[in-house]
C-alpha cells in the first residue's frame, strides 16, 4: 500500500510547479477599459481646441461646464468644443492581490511539500508525525489560505488610478437616456 502511495505522490509532486503557474496565468492582469460617468465632483481632463485641460468638475450644465484647476482658478468649457473628455478612476486590486496570494501559498506548499515524505525526515517530517498524511493536507489548504488573506489586505490597501474614457449623460423627457461619449478619431 505504501508502494502505491509513494508513486502517486511522486505523480503528483510532478505537477506542484504547474499549478500555480496556471493559476497566476488563468487570472486576467488588465481589464478593459470602460467608460465611466462624468459627475460634479470628479477629476476630469477634457481636450479643448487641442490643449488638454485638467480639474475638477465643479458644474454640469448642458452648454457649459465649470472646472476648478488645480491652481484654484476656474475655467469654463462648452461641450461643444471638448475633442476628449477623460476622467481619473482609483481602484483597489482585492481580488488580484488574493490571487497572487492564493498562488503564493499554493507555490510554497508545493515547495513545502517536495520536502516532505512523511516519514520523520526531510522538511516536514515534524509535521506528518501522527495520522499519516494529515500534515501535508494541512500544508495544501492552510498556506493557500494565508497567501489568500495577506494577498487581499494588501491589494486593499495599494489603490493605483487610471484615465478612463468618459462620458455624459444626456437626459431629455421621460423613459429615454442618452449617453454622449467623447474620443480621439481613428480617421
Amino acid at each position: 500500500m505504501n508502494i502505491v502511495r509513494a508513486a502517486v505522490v511522486s505523480r503528483m509532486k510532478a505537477w506542484y510547479g504547474v499549478l500555480p503557474a496556471a493559476l497566476i496565468l488563468a487570472i486576467p492582469t488588465t481589464i478593459q477599459a470602460q467608460a465611466t460617468e462624468v459627475t460634479v465632483g470628479r477629476l476630469i481632463r477634457v481636450t479643448v481646441d487641442g490643449d488638454s485641460v485638467t480639474g475638477t468638475l465643479a458644474a454640469l450644465e448642458p452648454d457649459e461646464w465649470r472646472l476648478s484647476l488645480p491652481d484654484g482658478r476656474a475655467r469654463s468649457v462648452s461641450p461643444a468644443s471638448v475633442g476628449s473628455l477623460e476622467v481619473w478612476v482609483k481602484r483597489r486590486h482585492v481580488l488580484h492581490g488574493l490571487a497572487i496570494g492564493a498562488g503564493v501559498g499554493l507555490a510554497g506548499a508545493a515547495i513545502y511539500a517536495a520536502g516532505s515524505d512523511c516519514s520523520g525526515g526531510g522538511v516536514g517530517g515534524d509535521i506528518c508525525q501522527g495520522i499519516e498524511g494529515i500534515g501535508e493536507s494541512f500544508v495544501w489548504v492552510a498556506m493557500p489560505l494565508a497567501g489568500a488573506a495577506v494577498g487581499s489586505l494588501v491589494g486593499a490597501v495599494v489603490t493605483t488610478g487610471s484615465w478612463r474614457p468618459g462620458f455624459v449623460p444626456v437626459r431629455r423627457g421621460t423613459g429615454i437616456g442618452l449617453a454622449v461619449t467623447w474620443g480621439k478619431s481613428s480617421g
